[in-house]
């Protein structure tokens, strides 16, 4: 039941702590070759980011402990995280922005729900100024903030994401070619101005 608020993601390894040991090998395994980074999701605390780093370096210690490491970041799609966004850049490489269920979650709505529908608005001015904080929190810290779902994909919302600073957007592969043409074409001072206005100088 209430699938959105349950044991999903890293809250598994919570109760089955070697769970993902196989699925961490592989990616360090891979990373010894290749430039790969290792991103948990659903992270809402402190707490919670020390599990994966602990995972991580338990696994690594156990297959091969020459091997180097590997950078790990986290999904900030829990508004605990958002809020957290300054303690947790402090202790991981970088931060992906995970719109489609960082919305949901700040409406607590459902976005699957057909009824609840009005309710997952990208652009509504809470939802920009939780991206907007995680953002500055990220640039404060010297860590990459990229966004990915729907929001990123769509050619509505990329003025926006820019004039919120953010620099990387996540895509499907067949909409890369025309989301990259869109920021080409956007005066990123422009969009500053007018999401400044939106939001508010809170940060």
């Amino acid at each position: 039941p209430n699938p959105f608020l349950g044991v999903r993601a890293i809250r598994l390894l919570k109760r089955h702590p070697r769970l993902f040991d196989e699925q961490i090998r592989a990616v360090l395994r891979v990373g010894q070759d290749y430039p790969v980074q290792l991103m948990f999701p659903m992270v809402a605390t402190l707490e919670d980011w020390t599990l994966c780093v602990n995972a991580v370096a338990q696994v690594h210690s156990n297959t091969n402990p020459a091997w180097r490491q590997i950078p790990l970041g986290c999904m900030i799609e829990v508004p605990s995280a958002v809020w957290l966004a300054d303690d947790l850049a402090k202790q991981v490489a970088f931060f992906s922005l995970g719109t489609n269920d960082l919305i949901q979650y700040i409406f607590a709505a459902d976005r699957g729900h057909p009824d609840l529908a009005d309710y997952y608005q990208p652009l509504h001015p809470v939802v920009l100024r939780a991206i907007h904080h995680v953002v500055e929190a990220g640039r404060r810290h010297q860590i990459q903030v990229s966004v990915c779902g729907e929001m990123a994909g769509d050619p509505r919302n990329v003025s926006t994401l820019v004039g919120l600073g953010v620099t990387v957007l996540s895509v499907a592969p067949p909409k890369i070619p025309s989301i990259k043409a869109l920021v080409t074409t956007i005066n990123e001072k422009n969009c500053r101005d007018v999401i400044a206005t939106i939001i508010g100088n809170s940060e």
